[in-house]
């Protein structure tokens, strides 16, 4: 498991502030489209790829199939196969751990553009009071 950046670096509490609860951190990275989980001490918001493009600015739209029909990434149309070996050099699943205040990617990395932005957009989210 490879750890990104964006999280807080601060252990416990969620990040974000001493008085930031992780229920409102959760609250906020769930409104850019994550996903909660928990289970005993455990507690992360989830992310998918689709959902990390479009955090990054990536717009696709797909054919029923589930192949991407058209792309723009901020404002631009991108080709097709740009568009999805964007999409598949990001983290097939990435997640921040409320307990640990960290990003955490799988199976990927967080170093292209789209990828940063999201990792702005989490951090930006995780930092507002």
């Amino acid at each position: 498991m490879a750890k990104g950046g964006g999280g807080s670096g601060r252990g416990g509490g969620g990040g974000g502030g001493p008085d930031m609860s992780p229920a409102a951190v959760a609250s906020r990275l769930e409104a850019l489209g994550g996903t909660r989980w928990t289970k005993g001490p455990e507690d992360r918001v989830y992310f998918d790829r689709d959902t990390i493009a479009k955090i990054g600015g990536m717009r696709v739209q797909r054919y029923r199939s589930g192949g991407i029909s058209g792309a723009t990434l901020r404002g631009s149309k991108i080709g097709n196969s740009a568009a999805n070996d964007i999409i598949y050099a990001m983290p097939k699943t990435a997640y921040y751990d409320l307990v640990r205040g960290t990003l955490v990617a799988r199976e990927g990395n967080l170093r292209g553009a789209t990828s940063q932005a999201w990792q702005a957009a989490v951090a930006a989210a995780v930092a507002r009071r």
